[in-house]
């Protein structure tokens, strides 16, 4: 299946401090990412993962190579997924959702797209709830809808179920294929976890900073 390119990384380092005290995060990293697609980005802690999701996501300077990204007046360049959630505790699964949409987008969010996103993510009988009384899998879901109701070119997930038991690490990979398949953002999801990687359409292996492999999966 041919799939629009969304973001490009050609040669890129990151190096961080100077000297001695230099520390190579990414060593001349080549990568595509496309819409529709599910990438995991696997490999041990230190290898980069995270700093190559900061690249893609604008947050991150390189010191070498360039990134490119598709332009779209229409969506937002990317949004992110953490492992600790980051709901803000005192607002409702419905007014972080919201939240997000006006502060990244400027625009009002109306309470019908909330909740149609939050339905999208299997959450939306639990709108009126904080945080605190969600579940690790319920706070994921919350954020994830809050990820993608700026409507972002790609979804990028920094160990999205590290935190989370077995069988909802399974839910919430099969939630991010499912959400590349059908919405065609590109997923990109940095991860330890093989009941993710295995639901991916790609997976990339990065190894001390540099990517060693990037293999079709499904």
């Amino acid at each position: 299946m041919n799939r629009r390119n969304v973001a490009t990384a050609r040669g890129v380092s990151v190096v961080y401090g100077t000297g001695e005290l230099a520390i190579s995060a990414l060593d001349t990293v080549s990568l595509s990412v496309n819409a529709g697609e599910f990438l995991a980005v696997v490999g041990p802690s230190g290898s980069g993962k995270t700093t190559l999701l900061r690249v893609l996501a604008g947050m991150q300077s390189v010191t070498t190579g360039e990134v490119a990204v598709a332009a779209d007046p229409d969506r937002t360049q990317a949004a992110m997924v953490y492992q600790d959630y980051r709901l803000v505790s005192f607002l409702t699964a419905a007014e972080n959702v919201g939240l997000a949409l006006e502060v990244q987008t400027k625009k009002r969010a109306d309470p019908d797209g909330v909740n149609t996103v939050l339905e999208s993510v299997g959450v939306a009988h639990l709108s009126g709830r904080f945080p605190s009384q969600l579940s690790g899998g319920e706070q994921q879901r919350v954020a994830i809808a809050r990820g993608i109701v700026v409507r972002p070119l790609m979804l990028l997930a920094d160990e999205p179920t590290g935190a989370l038991d077995r069988d909802m690490s399974f839910e919430i990979a099969r939630l991010f294929r499912r959400l590349a398949d059908v919405r065609e953002i590109a997923v990109v999801v940095a991860t330890h976890d093989r009941d993710v990687s295995d639901h991916a359409h790609r997976v990339a292996t990065l190894s001390s900073g540099q990517l060693i492999e990037s293999d079709a999966v499904l």
